[in-house]
C-alpha cells in the first residue's frame, strides 16, 4: 500500500524508464506516452516558470510538492539549482526566453542520467520509451516561449511596459 509522503528510506531516484514499464505498461497501454510527458512537463515548468515570472519563494511549493508528493528527490534538487539561478541576477537576463532555457540544465542533465537502461533490441520499441522526454522537452520549451512572449504575463509580472498594461487590463475586465 502506498503512500503520500514518505519520510523513510530508500532515497534513491527512480529510473525513468522504469516508470513507463511498470506498472503500466507503454507498450500496452500507449496513452500512457501523453499522460507521463504531460506530468514530466508540468512537473518541472510550473516552478521554473513560476520562479521567473514571481520570485524563488513563490516557486518553493511546487519545490515541495515534487519532492514530497512525487516521491522524486533528485529532480526536486535539480528544480531547486534551476529555480534559483532563473530568479536570482546573473541568470536574469533581459531576455527572459534565453534564462529560462539556460537553466533547463539541470532538469535535462537529471532526464540523462536518470534515464535508466532500455531493455528494448527494437529500434522502433527504443525510440518509444525515449519518446516521453522528447516530448516534455518540447512542452517545456513551448511553455517558456508563450509565458515569455509579452503582452499580458509580462504586464501581469510587472515587466510589460504601458501598452502591454492595457491589454492585459482589457484582458481582465
Amino acid at each position: 500500500m502506498g503512500t503520500y509522503i514518505s519520510l523513510k528510506g530508500p532515497y534513491a531516484a527512480p529510473l525513468l524508464t522504469d516508470q513507463l514499464l511498470e506498472p503500466l505498461n507503454v507498450f500496452n497501454f500507449p496513452s500512457q506516452l501523453l499522460v507521463a510527458s504531460l506530468i514530466m512537463t508540468l512537473m518541472t515548468a510550473v516552478p521554473i516558470l513560476i520562479a521567473q515570472l514571481f520570485n524563488f519563494t513563490h516557486s518553493v511549493p511546487f519545490l515541495l510538492a515534487v519532492f514530497f508528493l512525487a516521491h522524486n528527490q533528485v529532480l526536486s534538487l535539480c528544480l531547486l539549482a534551476s529555480c534559483a539561478a532563473v530568479s536570482f541576477e546573473p541568470m536574469r537576463f533581459k531576455s527572459r526566453f534565453v534564462a529560462a532555457v539556460c537553466c533547463l540544465l539541470p532538469v535535462i542533465l537529471y532526464w540523462f542520467f536518470f534515464r535508466g537502461d532500455n531493455p528494448e533490441s527494437n529500434v522502433l520499441r527504443w525510440a518509444v520509451l525515449y519518446s516521453p522526454w522528447a516530448a516534455a522537452f518540447s512542452g517545456l520549451r513551448a511553455g517558456i516561449r508563450f509565458c515569455n512572449a509579452g503582452g499580458t504575463f509580462s504586464a501581469l509580472s510587472g515587466g510589460g511596459n504601458h501598452a502591454d498594461f492595457r491589454v492585459a487590463h482589457r484582458f481582465l475586465r
